[in-house]
């Protein structure tokens, strides 16, 4: 996480902890920059980027079992940091919800190669994440061998890819029901990288997308960069192009671990202030950073409230590790009342960016209408 970054997320934390006055209040908080520095001085950035490290060592995918280890590794740090299930006072909530209606997707391997006219392996699940696109379906132990075709410039009629893979540079979401549902394709292959993503000066990026989950079909789809793209797109101009896709990737029932720590408040604890991050997605910065950072905010403050440096803040503290979107619906739907608690939430979202290589901005936003959403 970049030092500037870390401030304005610290700064966060200690308003929350400041917070002495009524909702409706507008007067700063007392002691709002003493509570800054003392909370600084726990906050390690290496202890952090060390914990994306960890979490880097899996695939993130909520309910899979990659997702509820790397949430084992949050439990696990917050227990060494002194919460408890126990301790009313720095309390550790760990729960499972099975979904029934939902299959988690589990990847293990996956390889992109290309046979003839060349040979040699364009992308691979241990060298990018992404390029196994999520409910992809196993290929069969040795692999699948066959013929690349030019989706989007052939004339398609049903059962016409049958056997074969199918390339495109469309979105695979978009090509699915026509290249694997009508045309009886055996794979997808898309060099898709939306505009926002800046294909020409990204050339080696590659966007995460979902192909829908169809359990009658052991089909699968591989993203590739835009230079692996312009490659392909070339051999194709000249002559049969022959590729070998190993995919080993699983479905099993869909168990959702989600970790909370809470501090209870002092004079209003049924008010809330909810931190929340998203753990599903494999990136790095999508959203390990903010699971990371959200993990140094509760040490660093079970740290500084124990040693009495920090007044107890007001309000509860809940700071929730989670499924996107998901859990909060849930909590919404099936917990109303808890929901009702929550007077203020701050989301950890894609926080450890180098702004000055990705071209982006620092954001601290308020709903209804965030505009980083796009």
């Amino acid at each position: 996480m970049k030092t500037s970054e870390a401030k304005y997320v610290l700064l966060c934390v200690s308003l929350c902890v400041s917070l002495q006055q009524p909702a409706a209040a507008q007067k700063p908080p007392a002691g709002l920059i003493k509570n800054l520095t003392v909370i600084d001085k726990h906050f390690s950035g290496d202890r952090a980027l060390a914990t994306v490290a960890r979490l880097q060592n899996y695939w993130r995918h909520a309910g899979n079992r990659d997702f509820n280890l790397a949430m084992e590794t949050i439990a696990a740090a917050l227990r060494a940091g002194g919460y408890s299930e126990s301790d009313s006072r720095f309390k550790l909530i760990v729960r499972d919800t099975l979904l029934t209606h939902s299959r988690a997707w589990q990847p293990d391997f996956a390889e992109l190669r290309l046979l003839a006219p060349i040979d040699t392996v364009l992308h691979s699940l241990a060298q990018a994440k992404m390029m196994l696109c999520p409910n992809s379906h196993a290929t069969p132990p040795q692999g699948l061998r066959a013929e690349l075709v030019d989706f989007d410039s052939l004339a398609r009629a049903p059962g016409s890819l049958r056997g074969k893979v199918a390339y495109t540079r469309r979105s695979p979401h978009e090509v699915f029901g026509e290249a694997v549902l009508a045309g009886e394709a055996a794979g997808l292959i898309s060099s898709h990288l939306p505009d926002y993503n800046r294909p020409s000066e990204h050339p080696a990026s590659i966007s995460m997308e979902a192909i829908p989950y169809v359990d009658s079909l052991a089909v699968f789809a591989c993203k590739i960069s835009h230079a692996s793209g312009a490659l392909l797109d070339s051999l194709l101009r000249h002559g049969p192009v022959w590729v070998q896709v190993n995919v080993q990737a699983q479905f099993s029932a869909k168990v959702v671990r989600e970790v909370t720590s809470e501090i209870t408040g002092s004079q209003q604890p049924a008010e809330m202030i909810a931190l929340i991050a998203h753990l599903d997605e494999p990136g790095a910065n999508d959203n390990a950073s903010g699971c990371a950072t959200l993990l140094e905010m509760a040490l660093a403050l079970r740290q500084a409230l124990a040693a009495g440096e920090l007044p107890a803040p007001a309000r509860t503290l809940t700071l929730k590790w989670v499924e996107e979107f998901a859990t909060v619906q849930r909590w919404q739907r099936f917990e109303p009342a808890a929901f009702a608690r929550v007077i203020a939430a701050l989301v950890l979202d894609m926080v450890g960016e180098d702004i000055t290589k990705t071209g982006g901005s620092f954001l601290v936003e308020r709903t209804p209408d965030p505009a980083a959403i796009w």
